[in-house]
């Protein structure tokens, strides 16, 4: 690789490459220094935006030329030229200029595309269908056409559509998106979300149907356990389609009575419980290709639509539409990525069956859990009947179905089209006589490169460890927070959010859908009916609901720092700041004795099991005096510097509160737990001389319980970095990896190799082992963001025996930032100790190697070694290090 500077790479506006329907006024814009010298850096940088491909390349920015821009960030760069209106389309690039001056080539051109940016932008009606559900039970699914002529070329169509419910989207018959769950959640009586296609490479010279399969989705049908209906009866949709052509001319055409629907061959479709299909009659329904192995080419097919409908396919054949009343909701862009299906798995054993009278029932078994679906090969006669049941237990307690009527005599695909399961196990239910299942396929079902972090070690259980989470996060990391897996469980749980969404918040590629989650915690917040019904065993809520409140509150304070420190946004801060400043008010009220009160039955994280309410008190304050400290920084970032005083003396009160009850005169804790210990030291809530104490019986607890330790969801994160802080980096290892601790892998390992589930809830060990066994922190607090100063700490261990396991002697982590990808790779040899560390442009960094000496590195490739016999230090050999 030759050494110089190069033209930017990565250019991206809102966390974005190339976004459609963008709905900042002032977009940001972000770009990778492309400069492989070593410690160099951004001095300023240069953008030019235009309105055309053209003017771009001819240097001429008629929308903005920012000229001479000084500063090493090359994040989140505020547009400032000419104000942008909604579907207009933005070309820009960008160059850098190094610490002597000297500017890069220019960027190959980017672009972006506004959305509708006001909801007087749209055109068109809301329109349904007769067909609906009841409060028990759904209504058959509809599809709805839209049928139009294309007589002249074509530049560019965008098609803007909004659903109450979910949907599939179909254009002159192939399937659109990739996105297989289109059908977001929100507070429907607040906000709607919908999504930007552009339709140019599907349209075609003369006649084009756009066709739409409209389910109840979350918004009219089942949530969880709870009953249908919970915003409306039915679902609906508004579109606009805007056909741009190449001679300037513009027809922008709204959702009217012009649109028609019939019945199609999905006759119920919940997202939860599961999916009906009988396709007699020759109704409307998506065919499928086969599948003959578990290649990923076959997920964006050119899908074929089978209409073998009653009466020729004309518009005759199809019924009006009903066009509804406004609805009154804010329509927002989505601008977060949707669930793809990202893999295709076989059974891992193989299929056991046995006859029940006349029935074959055949069970599989996946190996693990998945969120997904299957698809299944069949051969089957006219009319036969399959069903799929869904579980996550061998029993098949309450599982979920989706069942397929074949309508002819012939070899078809099933699949379901709007469920989503949860599930292990598989039971499938046929006549052999009249049915053969050739296939059976799991699609799993998930958001990709949520983490930005890769990581591969020597150690199987840390790397199998690491796959089931990012597996875990990617599955169940949806356009709600999933209160778990199971079909009773998939709520937008807020009460142990604070658990993981702050640590998901810090990884770049999950931004925009974790700034959707904050909108739907404002919303609980500020008393959002639609909301705040779903949040689960609450007691009280919808009266006072003081405890969800302020669950709420600390887990929007936790991720609006998060996404502050790692990804530099600090408009959310500001946004968001007077419910944050209303929530410390509220505890400051509802909490006279400023001690966190925890209800009979309470379900926050901060409750430990099997212990005493009193030490689910004692966790809860802690975590109450460092997020109200955390709100404090917030109000300095943010520019209310009043408050910042107020909020500090609100924490000084509880922490003044905390130790009149929770610690003894001579220093010790009054709750003599595991989970006190870790609450009151990771918060900082002992003078220096306490700490010691509280480490030693901490420690001391640990290890004469045989590292089973119980702690509440809001402490496993915690207790690993407490364990290292108190220089017992060995325990923390033992207490993640170790058999006789079996702590985080419990449920992880496997025999074959392979992930099973991990608790979403314990998503920080994930900071704890990029900080420690990786070695990757954020310097300083207020003053840095987006990765710009690093500490390189690697922990590994060194100069002790790793309990009842093998240690971990190599590891190699990459990690995503705003700024480029920060790698490190280090290396136990036989005697010495090697860290290879590469900082992209702009970032600089203090390496502390495990003897403890430090050295200051800029940007570029490094290499240290610390030779274990050189100097006496004590540093034992790898002979030690094993034991052997």
């Amino acid at each position: 690789m030759n050494d110089r500077l190069d033209a930017p790479l990565n250019l991206q506006c809102e966390f974005a490459a190339d976004p459609i329907g963008v709905v900042r006024l002032a977009p940001r814009l972000s770009w990778w220094v492309n400069d492989s010298r070593p410690a160099e850096m951004q001095s300023s940088y240069e953008i030019i935006a235009s309105s055309s491909s053209y003017r771009l390349n001819s240097g001429y920015g008629d929308l903005w030329q920012s000229g001479l821009v000084e500063g090493s960030t090359s994040a989140n760069a505020t547009y400032a030229g000419t104000p942008l209106e909604s579907g207009q389309t933005v070309y820009w690039k960008v160059r850098t200029f190094d610490s002597d001056g000297i500017a890069s080539p220019w960027s190959l051109p980017a672009r972006f595309e506004m959305g509708l940016l006001e909801n007087d932008d749209w055109c068109g009606d809301w329109i349904s269908t007769p067909l609906s559900g009841s409060r028990t039970r759904p209504g058959s699914v509809p599809v709805m056409r839209y049928e139009f002529d294309l007589n002249k070329p074509l530049f560019r169509a965008r098609f803007y559509l909004a659903v109450a419910g979910d949907y599939r989207l179909f254009v002159n018959q192939r399937g659109i998106s990739r996105c297989v769950w289109p059908g977001v959640w929100s507070d429907f009586d607040q906000v709607l979300y919908f999504q930007t296609y552009s339709l140019e490479d599907a349209l075609q010279s003369g006649n084009n149907t756009l066709d739409v399969l409209l389910a109840d989705g979350f918004y009219a049908g089942q949530i969880a356990d709870r009953a249908r209906n919970a915003y409306g009866e039915k679902a609906c949709l508004r579109s606009m389609l805007k056909l741009e052509y190449e001679d300037g001319r513009v027809d922008t055409i709204g959702s009217s009575d012009d649109w028609r629907w019939q019945a199609s061959a999905v006759v119920a479709a919940e997202t939860n419980s599961g999916e009906h299909i009988d396709a007699r009659g020759g109704r409307w329904y998506p065919a499928l290709p086969q599948v003959h192995d578990t290649s990923i080419d076959y997920l964006y097919p050119e899908q074929e639509i089978v209409v073998a409908e009653a009466e020729p396919n004309t518009l005759a054949a199809w019924q009006p539409v009903e066009v509804l009343p406004p609805l009154h909701t804010e329509l927002v862009a989505q601008n977060f990525r949707g669930p793809e299906t990202v893999s295709l798995l076989r059974a891992s054993h193989l299929p056991q069956s046995h006859m029940d009278h006349e029935i074959a029932v055949q069970y599989l078994d996946f190996g693990r859990t998945l969120v997904g679906r299957v698809q299944l090969q069949l051969e089957c006669q006219a009319s036969d009947g399959i069903k799929i049941e869904y579980c996550l237990n061998t029993e098949f307690t309450q599982p979920s179905v989706d069942s397929y009527t074949s309508g002819e005599s012939r070899m078809q695909v099933f699949e379901p089209l709007f469920a989503v399961h949860s599930f292990r196990y598989v039971r499938i239910s046929f006549h052999p006589r009249k049915t053969a299942v050739l296939d059976v396929l799991a699609l799993q079902i998930a958001i990709p490169e949520l983490l930005g972090m890769r990581l591969d070690t020597d150690h199987v259980g840390l790397n199998q460890l690491y796959t089931a989470m990012r597996a875990s996060v990617e599955a169940s990391s949806f356009s709600v927070p999933f209160r778990g897996l199971a079909i009773d469980a998939r709520l937008p749980e807020v009460l142990t959010t604070q658990t993981w969404l702050p640590t998901l918040a810090q990884h770049v590629g999950a931004y925009e859908l974790v700034r959707k989650w904050v909108t739907d915690m404002r919303f609980v917040s500020s008393g959002a009916q639609g909301c705040r019904g779903l949040v689960p065993d609450v007691p009280g809520l919808g009266q006072t609901g003081l405890e969800a409140d302020l669950a709420v509150f600390e887990s929007f304070v936790d991720t609006l720092w998060s996404i502050y420190r790692y990804q530099g946004d600090v408009t959310l801060l500001t946004d968001c700041y007077p419910q944050l400043r209303a929530s410390v008010l509220s505890y400051q009220v509802g909490n006279g004795g400023y001690i966190r009160t925890l209800e009979k039955g309470d379900h926050s994280a901060h409750v430990c099991p099997g212990a005493s309410p009193w030490v689910s008190q004692l966790v809860a304050t802690c975590a109450m005096y460092g997020r109200l400290l955390t709100a404090a920084r917030i109000a300095y970032v943010v520019g209310e510097l009043a408050d910042v005083a107020m909020v500090e003396g609100v924490a000084t009160q509880v922490r003044d509160a905390f130790r009149a009850r929770f610690v003894t005169p001579d220093g010790y804790l009054a709750a003599q737990e595991p989970a006190a210990y870790v609450a009151a030291l990771f918060y900082r809530l002992l003078e220096p001389e306490e700490v010691q104490l509280a480490e030693t019986a901490l420690i001391e607890a640990v290890q004469a319980d045989d590292f089973e330790v119980r702690l509440p969801a809001s402490l496993h994160h915690a207790f690993l970095h407490v364990l290292t802080a108190a220089q017992r980096v060995d325990l923390a290892y033992s207490m993640l990896l170790s058999p006789c601790g079996n702590l985080w892998l419990d449920g992880t390992l496997n025999t074959d190799a392979s992930p099973r589930d991990f608790d979403i809830t314990k998503l920080g060990v994930l900071q704890w082992l990029q900080e420690a066994v990786v070695g990757i922190e954020l310097a300083g607090d207020l003053d840095v963001v987006c990765h710009q100063r690093l500490i390189i700490r690697p922990r590994p261990l060194l100069g002790t025996r790793f309990l009842k396991s093998t240690p971990v002697r190599s590891l190699h982590a990459r990690l995503a930032t705003t700024l480029g990808e920060v790698e490190v790779h280090w290396r136990i040899h036989a005697r010495a100790f090697e860290l290879q560390l590469t900082l992209p442009p702009s970032c600089a960094a203090v390496v502390v190697m495990p003897d403890g000496i430090e050295q200051s590195v800029q940007s570029g490739s490094h290499r240290f070694m610390m030779d274990f016999d050189a100097g006496g230090d004590g540093i034992p050999t790898l002979l030690e290090l094993t034991g052997s």
